[in-house]
């Protein structure tokens, strides 16, 4: 029994070690590749920005944003805005898990992402990616 315990603990050691040194390397490369990635899908960022920016009147009630996440979603939009400053895939996941997480928390804290529906979590997100001025995605 004990001998599992400390084996446990040696795994989890070893998982945060490899999450520790994968992050470090994605941000050691992080601008290198991002400037790369940048220029060659350039266009194809200048047309999604270009179609988000031609749907900035749209409103929560269009796109069927329920009432209740509307006080959150100014919240959720400034870490939204966060996602480029992120320098390895974790740390983006991350970063969207907290964009979910506050724009579908109740101000009583009665409701969690796993009781949200699909289609309210799309209209959600579909609202921020709207109303987030992201210039590279």
């Amino acid at each position: 029994m004990c001998l599992q315990k400390l084996l446990a603990k040696q795994e989890l050691k070893m998982t945060l070690l490899k999450q520790a040194v994968g992050i470090y390397i994605h941000h050691g490369i992080h601008d290198l590749i991002f400037n790369i990635v940048g220029t060659y899908e350039a266009s194809q960022d200048a047309s999604f920005n270009k179609i988000t920016r031609s749907l900035q009147e749209l409103q929560q009630n269009d796109l069927g944003v329920k009432p209740e996440f509307s006080i959150n979603l100014s919240r959720a939009k400034r870490e939204l805005s966060q996602l480029n400053q992120q320098t390895s895939p974790l740390l983006k996941v991350l970063c969207l898990r907290r964009v979910l997480l506050t724009a579908t928390q109740t101000p009583r804290h009665t409701m969690n992402i796993e009781a949200v529906s699909a289609d309210d979590l799309l209209s959600v997100v579909l609202y921020l990616l709207v109303k987030t001025e992201i210039p590279n995605w």
